[in-house]
Formats: C-alpha cells, structure tokens, sequence
C-alpha cells in the first residue's frame, strides 16, 4: 500500500455535514474563480472600447478603418466570452439552489423513502469526482481505496465515523468548463490548507458523458484506460 497525504471527511460523500461543508468551500472558489474571470473580461472589453475610441479620433484612412475593425472584431469576441462565463455563473448559482432544497428534502423525515437513493450517490451534474486511474503500479492503491459501493448502503453517516479522501488520482468538477483550477482544502491535520487540482467539465464533455449516472466503486475505461470511481459528493 502507498502512502499519500489525505483529506479529512466523513465517511459518507453524499450526506455528511462535513464533506457538504468542504463541497461547499470547493465550489464557492471555482465561483470565485469564474468572477474573477469576468472581471478580467470586463476590464478588458473596457480597455479595447478606449483604443476604438482613439482610433476613431485618428486620421481617416484604409489603415485606419483597418485598425477600427480589427478592435471591434476583438470587442465582440470578449464580449461573447463575458456572455459565457456570465451565463456559466448564473448555471452554478441555480444549480447550489437546487442542492440546497434537496439537501431539505432528505433531511426532512416525512421525505424520506427508505428505497430511493440519495440524489448525491451518483454522479450528475454538480458533482465532485476523485478518480484514480487503474494499472499495473497502482492497483493495489486503488484496492486500498477508503469507500466502496458497499460504504453506500447505511445512511445517514455518524459524526464520527471517519475516513480520509486521498489527494493522489485525480480531482473532477462536472458543471462548467473552465479549465484547470488549483483549489485550496484543508490538510488532514485541520490546521493547515493544500491546494488540489480540479479538472473542470460538463456532462456533455466525453468524460462527463461517461461517468454521468455511475457511483463509488464503479470503473469504466476512457481512450484505452481504466478509472475507477473513489469518491462523488
């Protein structure tokens, strides 16, 4: 068995007080991150807007009209991309309304069917996914793996009941595209942070498209390759 730095949560991913806590400090940066991108947006398209404006007090002529289109054309691009990330923003928000009644819904007695699942037992589209690729130098790591299907049949977990999410493999989040993003989280000591690398997707990505539906301990193989499933909350 190897030996990685883990993270301290509750046992259960879906539920649990604590891992929804550490969710929620998860996806307020990736929120914060798509701010701070429009604000970059946003203080570019201004900058452009201020060269189109000298340009047009410049002498007329085709090199100028030239320059002039040329800075329209990168205007209109800045704003098609401060449309999206305004639009993947306002996607987040709905989509922490949503996790929020249900998280109401199954806390809620008279809610609750003994013989439905947890709607945060599968992957869909909000979800944050650890997985770990399955090969020849790993797959003792992977069979080391804190939770498995079988963790999922008692609910809801106890406070104290423990275990720990590795930092190996690798760290999805389904619900907007926005590249890779180094995330901040508490170390297991809780005295001290780490930051993790978080691959942004959607399901309609090709790993989105894959792993949507699928839970802990399922594996599936993309391009050739193996993953198994750690952890989704």
């Amino acid at each position: 068995m190897s030996n990685h730095r883990k993270l301290s949560v509750n046992s259960d991913p879906n539920v649990s007080l604590k891992t929804m806590s550490l969710r929620d400090h998860i996806v307020q940066q990736i929120i914060g991150h798509l701010k701070a991108s429009i604000l970059e947006l946003e203080e570019t398209l201004q900058s452009e807007k201020a060269s189109l404006y000298g340009e047009t007090k410049s002498s007329a002529g085709d090199k100028y009209e030239t320059q002039r289109e040329m800075i329209q054309g990168e205007i209109q691009r800045t704003k098609t991309q401060w449309s999206l990330k305004n639009e993947q923003l306002e996607s987040l928000y709905t989509l922490i309304a949503w996790e929020q009644n249900m998280m109401e819904r199954f806390a809620t007695p008279s809610m609750q069917n003994p013989n439905s699942s947890h709607p945060f037992e599968f992957i869909r589209n909000g979800s944050i996914v650890h997985l770990i690729q399955l090969d020849s130098s790993n797959k003792n790591s992977a069979k080391s793996a804190p939770f498995t299907s079988s963790s999922l049949n008692s609910h809801p977990p106890k406070e104290n009941d423990k275990n720990y999410l590795k930092t190996d493999g690798m760290w999805l989040f389904i619900g907007a595209s926005l590249g890779d993003i180094q995330i901040s989280v508490p170390s297991e000591d809780s005295n001290s942070t780490e930051n993790l690398l978080f691959k942004t997707l959607t399901t309609e990505s090709p790993l989105g498209k894959v792993i949507l539906g699928k839970k802990i301990g399922d594996s599936f193989l993309l391009n050739g390759k193996s993953f198994s499933i750690v952890n989704c909350f």
